[in-house]
Parts: C-alpha cells; sequence; structure tokens
C-alpha cells in the first residue's frame, strides 16, 4: 500500500470515529489552552485575526484551503467573510464528504470540496488571494512541491497562512520534553490520566514512538514538521513568524485532555498550572515552541541581471 493510501485510510477513519465520539484528542482543540494561548502569544485573538491586516478588502474574491479536513474552518472562514469562494482539497474522501454536508446544511455557498493529494497538487498560477492550511502542514511530505505551488498561485497581493505543529519530525520528541512530560505525570491524579477510548488504562509514562510505528499507521504524520518553518522562508516571503508555546504538554496531554472539563474551574485551574509551568519553561530556554503562526507573500523573482551582479559580489 502506497504512503498516500496509508495516509488516506487513516484519515477516513479518523473522520468516521471523531464524528461518532466528538471529544476533543488533542491539546490544541481543548477550549481553556485555546484561550491560554490566544491571552499570551496572539494578542487575544484567534491565529487567524493576525492575516486580516495582510490581506486585501475582505471578502476576497478567491480563496484556497489545502488539507481541508471536515471543512471546519473553511466553514468558520465562510461565516466570518474571508472569502466569496473558496477551493479546498483534501486526500479524505470521508472528510471531503463530511465537509460537503456540513456546508449544505448551513447553506453556505461558493464552497467546493474535492478529494486530492496535497502532495501532487498542481495548482493555477494567480489564482488565490487567500491560501490557507491549518494544523495540517505538518502532514506534507514534498514541502517543497507544496510551497513552489503555493507562491505561484498566490495573486500579487495574496497572503499564505498557516497555523501549525513545527516541532520535532515523526514527533521523535527530544530527552527533556520526554523527562518534563514523566515527571508531571507522575504527579497527576489517575482520573486525569485516563487514555481516551482505552477502556480505564492510564498514561503513566510518555515514551517515544518508533519511526516504524508512524510508517506502519500513518507515514504521512510529522513527516517533516521541523521543516516547515524553514523552507516557508525559502520558498515565501514570510511576513510574520509567531511562536506559541506548546511543548511537552502536547504529547504529554494527546489522548488524555479530556479528562481537564472545560466547564469544571478545579479542571481549568490544574490545567493552566501546567501551561504556566510549561511558559517559564519556555522562556528559559529548557523547550522549544512546537506551534507556530506563519504568514507569507508571494516571493518575488530578482531579475536576472541583478541576481547575476549579486553573485559577482
Amino acid at each position: 500500500m502506497s504512503n498516500a493510501s496509508k495516509a488516506a485510510d487513516k484519515w477516513n477513519d479518523a473522520h468516521r470515529r471523531r464524528a461518532e465520539d466528538g471529544r476533543f484528542v488533542h491539546v490544541m482543540e481543548h477550549p481553556t489552552v485555546r484561550q491560554w494561548v490566544r491571552a499570551h502569544y496572539t494578542d487575544g485573538k484567534a491565529p487567524i485575526a493576525l492575516a486580516r491586516k495582510h490581506l486585501p478588502t475582505l471578502p476576497v474574491d478567491r480563496a484556497l484551503e489545502l488539507a481541508c479536513g471536515r471543512g471546519a474552518a473553511a466553514l468558520r472562514f465562510k461565516r466570518q467573510g474571508y472569502f466569496k469562494r473558496l477551493d479546498a482539497y483534501d486526500i479524505s474522501g470521508e472528510g471531503v464528504r463530511i465537509a460537503r454536508a456540513n456546508a449544505q446544511r448551513e447553506g453556505l455557498d461558493g464552497l467546493s470540496f474535492e478529494v486530492a493529494d496535497v502532495n501532487r497538487i498542481e495548482l493555477p498560477k494567480s489564482r488565490y488571494q487567500f491560501i490557507y492550511i491549518i494544523s495540517a502542514l505538518h502532514h506534507i511530505e514534498d514541502l517543497e512541491h507544496v510551497y513552489r505551488q503555493i507562491n505561484e498561485a498566490l495573486t500579487g497581493d495574496g497572503i499564505f497562512y498557516t497555523h501549525d505543529y513545527v516541532g520535532p519530525s515523526r514527533m521523535q520528541w527530544t530527552d527533556e520534553q520526554i523527562a518534563l512530560a514523566n515527571r508531571v505525570l507522575r504527579e497527576l491524579p489517575e482520573r486525569y490520566r485516563r487514555i481516551l477510548g482505552r477502556d480505564g488504562e492510564t498514561r503513566d509514562r510518555l515514551r517515544r514512538f518508533p519511526i516504524k510505528a508512524f510508517l506502519d499507521k500513518d507515514p504521512s504524520e510529522g513527516v517533516r514538521s521541523a521543516e516547515i518553518v524553514p523552507l516557508a522562508r525559502r520558498y515565501l516571503d514570510v511576513v510574520h513568524l509567531g511562536y506559541e508555546g506548546i511543548s511537552y504538554l502536547r504529547p504529554m496531554l494527546r489522548g488524555i485532555i479530556h479528562n481537564f472539563d472545560p466547564d469544571c474551574e478545579a479542571d481549568n485551574t490544574i490545567l493552566r498550572s501546567l501551561l504556566l509551568m510549561e511558559e517559564a519553561l519556555l522562556e528559559k530556554g529548557v523547550v522549544q515552541p512546537n506551534t507556530a503562526t506563519i504568514i507569507a507573500r508571494k516571493k518575488r523573482r530578482r531579475p536576472r541581471r541583478i541576481a547575476s551582479l549579486l553573485r559577482r559580489r
């Protein structure tokens, strides 16, 4: 089975299970974590709000979303008036089916959802004023191809926006991340360590997953996440790069974050204490942030004569 087929199967299954369960799995999905990130890193606003000042007059005529999943961002941005029309693509047929159904149920027009492998996608030149990828760029293997396509597809006044995991590739957590996570886990009461969907099983320690496990289940997971930022700088004109904390808490809380009830103040107090402790370690450089917002414009090619003169120097 090809890597693309494995990834499609994984996400088809994930979208089906998510529809059945509905609980959050990832740390960035939790309302308290989102509020913390906004208050401490994005001036109290959602990360997408940072892109507004760089966009042409809203709504833009045409936008593009790559790796759209179930269409949650597409529907939200449409309601918020970011674009008139959107072309959206995802490798999961199940995700695209759900996105189409959700758009139809809400009566939102101008949205096109199609199945495509973003690693192989060919985009029209100078078509889109707004291109974005939300929490999915870390699943892209051929980053060079995708960044080149984005650069070509942007209009002269258009922007590219992404908010994503940019930590160690294939989630090969550093020794510092693992050691800190395990010290915290030892102090957490058992009720906060119950793993979602594991019949009472608890997380007692964090382990570094073997790369083979990723290759067998989903070869796209974190495939080149550590290269997202440097390659964005190479292929695009980055006008904003903002890191947003969340380091060892990301792997530690994955699959157990649902135990922290966002409506329970005691649970929120513990969660905010964990976030505060991690923020202090990030500020001291003990660990590195794993989440970033990138806003970029089309990279202009230098005229050949100027480029030649620069090389001679």
